[in-house]
């Protein structure tokens, strides 16, 4: 069914089930005239809806109104109810609030009723259909700490990204970063923070806390404003070495860029300009699209649905927020980045050869228990003689250039 969208920009809010008044994204309207159904209830309430409306028959349970008969029971003012009559009614235009906080779930004549789907307008960066996915995804967090939200404890032998966005705290935007696993595609955002008070002395100590528990994340800071304080306190007072640094003095004129060296025009952090951004909204649509990146968290999942073309670029619609959002799009823009694509591959190396390494010296050491044969005093210094020679000659082995390995034991 066509609709059409009224963004709820005043605040109202809606009755929901709990009693109490819930904020809602806005209200749709049918493009066109639909069938209606009229239920009649004992109780002399009355609901006139769409045959697919979901209405609720008992705790946590609804059904849709064309599958409902004359005595069967549904919750009207708190109550079971039942209906005495359905009647078919002239097409008219409807109407439906949407994203109701309080679990898509308003009351409407006494009645709850129940929409689920995000009807997202085709002006958000992600797709609608692509949104209401991202809503079932969502996980519950496992870790709650002060404005911090895990959905993954760290883990040894993954790396980490944090991408910070920096607000003044001052009741206003909010301060955030995500933490993302990117060890391998897909990449994965395990946790984030965002508060809206955390003074900017004090947030670069949550996240280096943050970061080194995150087995020493790499870590990127917005730097327009705000954010250069931060980058400069992680530098200089924490002396973090993970800090992704940006050149901006490029001969190739391609823009800023990742880089590990220190000169002139080299960045603590990345600038927002017009172009990271438009190169970053167009990667974040890219990755989660095609499930090359995982959201977890439902609170930048909400700022996605409000995340909106405005003039030639992509914003939060008027009343809401877009910080962890954000943090995203950098992200996105990060990952194009050849240097960090070269380091987290390095990193990814360096893990591989640390196992082989471990793997090796298991299988050296079991050779060493069946190999050696010593005859002698283990700790004569003439050990050349302490060994049975022939034995060991027998198991070691030639390479391709003619020279003969043997097994020797680590401890001489």
């Amino acid at each position: 069914m066509e609709r059409t969208i009224r963004y709820n920009t005043k605040g109202i809010k809606i009755l929901s089930k709990n009693g109490k008044f819930s904020e809602f994204k806005g209200v749709s309207k049918s493009e066109n005239k639909v069938h209606l159904l009229e239920l009649k209830l004992e109780d002399g309430e009355n609901l006139i809806c769409t045959f697919g409306h979901k209405i609720l028959v008992k705790e946590d349970f609804f059904l849709e109104a064309q599958v409902l008969c004359v005595g069967d029971t549904i919750i009207s003012n708190g109550l079971p109810v039942k209906i005495v009559s359905i009647e078919t009614k002239d097409k008219d235009y409807v109407y439906d609030a949407l994203e109701v906080a309080e679990n898509h779930e308003y009351v409407t004549n006494s009645v709850v009723s129940h929409n689920c789907e995000f009807l997202g307008s085709s002006n958000t960066l992600i797709s609608g259909s692509k949104l209401s996915i991202m809503i079932q995804q969502c996980k519950n967090r496992i870790i709650r700490e002060n404005n911090l939200d895990l959905y993954e404890t760290p883990k040894e032998d993954r790396i980490y990204t944090i991408v910070v966005d920096v607000a003044e705290g001052q009741n206003k935007d909010y301060s955030a970063f995500s933490i993302i696993d990117v060890t391998e595609i897909p990449y994965r955002q395990v946790g984030k923070y965002r508060d809206n008070k955390i003074s900017p002395m004090l947030f670069p100590s949550i996240i280096y806390n943050v970061a080194k528990r995150f087995n020493d994340a790499y870590v990127l800071v917005e730097i327009n404003s705000i954010g250069l304080q931060v980058a400069n306190i992680l530098f200089e007072e924490f002396f973090y070495e993970n800090l992704l640094k940006v050149d901006t003095k490029s001969p190739q004129g391609i823009g800023q860029h990742i880089t590990g060296g220190y000169k002139k025009g080299i960045h603590l952090g990345v600038k927002t300009s017009t172009a990271i951004k438009r190169i970053g909204c167009a990667n974040l649509k890219t990755l989660i699209e095609s499930d090359k990146l995982i959201v977890f968290d439902d609170d930048t999942v909400n700022e996605l649905k409000s995340f909106t073309a405005k003039n030639e670029s992509f914003a939060a619609e008027q009343g809401r927020n877009d910080d962890l959002t954000m943090t995203l799009v950098l992200f996105s823009w990060l990952s194009s980045q050849a240097y960090f694509r070269e380091m987290v591959s390095n990193n990814i190396r360096s893990h591989l050869q640390d196992e082989t390494l471990r793997v090796v010296d298991d299988v050296m050491t079991v050779r060493v228990q069946k190999s050696l044969k010593p005859i002698g005093d283990p700790f004569s210094l003439n050990w050349k003689n302490d060994y049975d020679w022939e034995a060991l000659e027998a198991e070691s082995e030639v390479d391709v250039q003619g020279d003969r390995w043997f097994t020797v034991d680590g401890n001489r």
